[in-house]
């Protein structure tokens, strides 16, 4: 049951779940939110913490390789022979004893040193200069020299090997050799020309003290940040541990490439399958912000849910227009949306900027992949045009012409050229040197130009006598030259008209080389030398200026940058050092990795991604593609602006629909409440205007309906109040009283009392269901006949009664029958003083109250009747319809009702209409509410007989009957 004070406890409790519900929707949102934001910011830690691992580990899987390591050391020792004996020494001391190294001059003779290996003079030299033949093109080996190389090498077929990879230790395992073999051009402290000559035994290698160097290496340049470890797959040597380094993690790195736990992510690497390296970083472990900050959110959510339910209780209580209640729950609502969609456009735009930034990188990939492919046509153009440059010079007759001819070559091309033209006999005829320092002096020294000529001329002799008949072997006189002018005969004639990279000690050129016969003319030999990578770096500028934009698979702007692949980039005026750190960077993973990568950097404040690829075809050089993420970035926020806009719009909607349902709904219910002000303040002639189609307008006619009826009910009241008499009436020793009672209904009931012209009291009970002024005015005139017939004693009761069933049950029926089918209850009923006898006549059912007996019906409960009763002095009796005291009981059930108070009869006869209800009330708890009509009747044994009466009429228009005693 509700109650009195307002809602029901269980209404409340559905409210505050309503609340609840609409508090914890963009609550939700917004933890989720941050819930996201914490899992990508803990993702994006833990994948730079797993790369950083996975480099190392791919960086320390290829420098504690036997071949790398030995090829460390070894290039140490070849660059401390610049720094004299003792610099020399150091590094020889670290290459071992597993190691036999040979030092020799530019004659191929055999130079003792400290630390180099002693003996095999004349094994090491004749593989020296076989290696230095087979340089040359010359692969002859007579059957004792390949048996003294096999005592060194193990095979013959490394020395060509050796000869195609100066400046490299090899690998001759695909020999059937467990060795390591290199081959070393180098200069000494003084720049004289000398060679080196390495042999490596793998069974000697000790791998694990190696990797332990290497690794306890690393280990002191990390200083904490990682910790290694390096155990023996078989379990056989001792592990060693650096401090801190998580153990545990260490034997699951036997079965998986890496494992985390303990706050550490470790990753392994295999050396030589024998030997397991790990390596571990701390790595923040999979986490929940909600989780972390659990109780913390918890408590800030019921703090805030309170507050709320706090504010808005007291805004209820002071009286909140409703207006104000509904904007503010529509306003929560469009709030909730409005954390939706900001919430879907961060996790939508995201994405989107993540799916273009990887479409960007495959699409710079795939253009990295075809500017690699497009160098092999750009030196095909080149060698095109220094054909062209030839067949030019063909056409020349003297010298002065081949002079021009040279000097049009572009200057763009010309300050990195070396072109000369020696004729066939070692004269030069014209020439073009580069503008930079010339890798031709580097090489030859002094004698650069004169040995030049020198190969030029033994290369037309090497010509003539391969068309004579000498084949591929050089003539004697060729033979007898040095080293480098036999060699570089040859390759003059091997290699005819071709762009081909020679190598003259650690310095490498691109050579073209071509013979001329001018008709009538000298022979001619052109040789042309680039310098150092120009072609690479002029092919690099050419697509930096020529690649801005694509517009496949998608239109975006970039920059292509050339790394060499060992120096570092010269920055210029318009590169910071940041941008010069960034690419330093790309760089050194670059060479470490040697597979395409991707890297985000920052410069000048913006985002871009450096995407590089190692050059196949341009080797020596690194492809670096640079693409600004700015339009990406840019369109994201112009996306979110546009995202949050529509958020924003979307909450000015939410509340202009807010505000017109305040106005479909207010606005008739203002109405309504007005109508409800009417009826409070009884102002029934008002009605309600609303028409709006629902269920408002439903109450607003109910309203409507309800002021008619009050209005009605009013009336009825106003004329049933002067129909009811107000005073009891005596009557000689007879005092009758009436009660009547109708609450909530007007206009049903009535009682009245009258006087006869014989000096008796005539009294009667009416009842109808007619409630309204129709039935007030139909009492009204029952009322009106009942006087009139009793004050001229023209009937006797039972036509009264007939007469008055017929008025009020509107003619139906014969006299006996009207009350019952009309539904109307018609009691009336005449006393005569001088026979003391009660004379009734009914047309319905009644009761018979007697002082100390239980209610009988009147009649035995018949429907229609008549009876005379005498009633002894000091005798009471009432009358009343059965319906007003036991309900619709039938006239047997209506005998087991219980007497009547005592205090009902003892009651004064002017105060029965006020305390006689109580009475009745506490008898039958059930007449609550309902009407109820009863006609007391009293006989006073103090009577004197003989008194006279008189009349007067009342100001309210009853007649009432005074009995003054003699």
């Amino acid at each position: 049951m509700p109650s009195k004070g307002g809602a029901s406890p269980l209404a409340r409790l559905a409210t505050l779940a309503v609340a609840g519900v609409l508090y914890a929707i963009p609550l939700g949102l917004v933890l989720g939110a941050l819930e996201q934001a914490h899992a990508r910011r803990l993702a994006a830690a833990r994948q730079a913490v797993r790369d950083d691992l996975q480099e190392i580990a791919a960086h320390l899987q290829r420098i504690t390789q036997p071949l790398s390591h030995c090829q460390d050391r070894l290039d140490r020792f070849v660059r401390a022979l610049r720094f004299g004996r003792e610099a020399t020494r150091q590094a020889a001391r670290a290459l071992g004893p597993w190691t036999q190294v040979f030092l020799f001059d530019d004659q191929g003779r055999q130079m003792p040193m400290a630390g180099t290996t002693r003996g095999f003079t004349r094994v090491s030299e004749t593989a020296l200069r076989l290696i230095r033949a087979s340089q040359a093109g010359d692969r002859r080996m007579e059957a004792r020299e390949e048996r003294m190389v096999q005592t060194l090498l193990g095979d013959a077929r490394a020395v060509p090997r050796l000869a195609q990879a100066p400046g490299r230790l090899l690998d001759l395992a695909s020999l059937g050799q467990r060795k390591f073999a290199g081959f070393f051009p180098t200069r000494d402290r003084h720049g004289a020309r000398c060679y080196v000559l390495a042999v490596v035994d793998r069974d000697r290698l000790p791998l694990p003290t190696l990797a332990r160097e290497i690794v306890g290496r690393f280990s002191r340049r990390a200083a904490g940040a990682q910790a290694y470890a390096l155990t023996d797959l078989a379990g056989v040597a001792s592990d060693w541990f650096d401090p801190g380094y998580p153990r545990a993690l260490h034997d699951r790195l036997r079965r998986e490439p890496e494992a985390e736990g303990q706050g550490w992510l470790a990753v392994g690497s295999v050396l030589a399958r024998q030997y397991l390296i790990g390596v571990a970083a701390p790595c923040p472990e999979p986490s929940s912000w909600l989780a972390a900050h659990g109780v913390g959110v918890v408590a800030a959510s019921l703090a805030g849910f309170l507050g709320l339910a706090g504010l808005w209780w007291s805004l209820l209580r002071r009286g909140l227009p409703l207006r104000w209640q509904i904007l503010l729950l529509v306003g929560l609502a469009g709030s909730g949306s409005l954390v939706a969609v900001l919430g879907f456009a961060e996790t939508w735009l995201a994405g989107r900027e993540a799916r273009l930034i990887r479409a960007r990188r495959q699409a710079a990939d795939r253009m990295l992949a075809r500017l690699d492919l497009e160098y092999a046509a750009f030196r095909g153009r080149l060698v095109e045009q220094c054909r062209g440059l030839g067949r030019r010079l063909a056409a020349c007759r003297t010298d002065a012409e081949c002079q021009r001819v040279i000097g049009a070559v572009t200057p763009r091309w010309r300050r990195w050229l070396t072109i000369l033209l020696f004729d066939d006999a070692g004269r030069p005829r014209a020439s073009s040197y580069a503008e930079v320092p010339s890798t031709i002096d580097l090489a030859f020294g002094r004698e650069g130009l004169g040995l030049i000529g020198r190969i030029s001329r033994s290369a037309w002799v090497a010509r003539d006598a391969q068309f004579g008949g000498f084949s591929n072997f050089l003539p004697p006189e060729v033979e007898r030259e040095s080293p480098p002018v036999r060699f570089g005969a040859k390759d003059f004639l091997s290699h005819p008209r071709e762009l081909k990279t020679v190598r003259i000690g650690r310095h490498a050129m691109d050579r073209y080389s071509e013979f001329i016969e001018i008709p009538g003319g000298p022979r001619l030999a052109l040789s042309i030398y680039l310098e150092g990578d120009c072609d690479k770096r002029a092919f690099l500028k050419g697509i930096h200026r020529r690649w801005r934009g694509t517009t496949f698979p998608a239109s975006f702007s970039f920059r292509i940058y050339g790394l060499p692949a060992h120096d570092h980039p010269v920055t210029d005026g318009r590169q910071t050092s940041a941008r010069v750190r960034e690419f330093r960077r790309l760089q050194d993973r670059l060479n470490l990795t040697q597979t395409a990568l991707e890297q985000r950097s920052q410069f000048d404040g913006q985002d871009w991604l450096l995407v590089g690829r190692p050059g196949s075809r341009l080797e020596g050089f690194h492809l670096v593609m640079a693409v600004p993420l700015a339009p990406i970035q840019q369109e994201s926020r112009r996306l979110a602006g546009w995202f949050r806009l529509l958020a924003v719009l979307l909450l000015i909607f939410a509340l202009t629909l807010g505000s017109l349902f305040l106005d479909l709904v207010l606005i008739p219910l203002q109405r309504v409440l007005e109508g409800l002000d009417h009826l409070a303040a009884s102002r029934f002639t008002q009605r309600v205007q609303a028409r709006t189609g629902d269920e408002i307008e439903g109450i607003a006619e109910g309203i409507n309906t309800l002021l008619e009826e009050m209005e009605q009910v009013t009336a009825a009241e106003k004329v049933h109040r002067q129909m009811i008499p107000r005073r009891p009436l005596t009557v000689g020793d007879l005092t009758a009283a009436v009660l009547v009672r109708t609450p909530g209904q007007i206009g049903s009931d009535l009682a009245d009392l009258g006087s006869t012209p014989t000096g008796g009291l005539a009294f009667c009970l009416l009842r109808q269901d007619d409630r309204t002024i129709g039935g007030a005015l139909g009492l009204a005139g029952a009322k009106t006949l009942f006087r009139l017939r009793s004050e001229h004693d023209e009937d006797d009761p039972a036509s009264l009664a007939d007469a008055l069933s017929h008025r009020l049950g509107g003619g139906g029926g014969t006299a006996s029958a009207a009350g019952p089918l009309a539904d109307v209850e018609v009691l009336v009923g005449r006393w005569h003083p001088g026979e003391a006898t009660l004379e009734i006549a009914w047309r319905g059912r009644f009761l018979w109250l007697g002082a100390g007996r239980p209610p009988q019906p009147v009649g035995d409960g018949a429907a229609a009747g008549s009876l005379r009763r005498s009633l002894p002095p000091g005798e009471a009796v009432g009358l009343a319809p059965l319906t007003s005291l036991a309900g619709d009981r039938a006239a047997a059930g209506a005998s087991a009702l219980p007497p009547l108070p005592p205090a009902f009869w003892e009651v004064p006869a002017d105060r029965l209409a006020v305390e006689g209800w109580p009475l009745l009330e506490r008898w039958r708890p059930e007449l609550a509410g309902h009407p109820v009509s009863l006609i007391r009747l009293e006989r006073h044994p103090s009577y004197r007989p003989g008194a006279t009466t008189a009349m007067s009429r009342p100001p309210d228009g009853d007649m009432i009957l005074e009995m003054p005693c003699r």
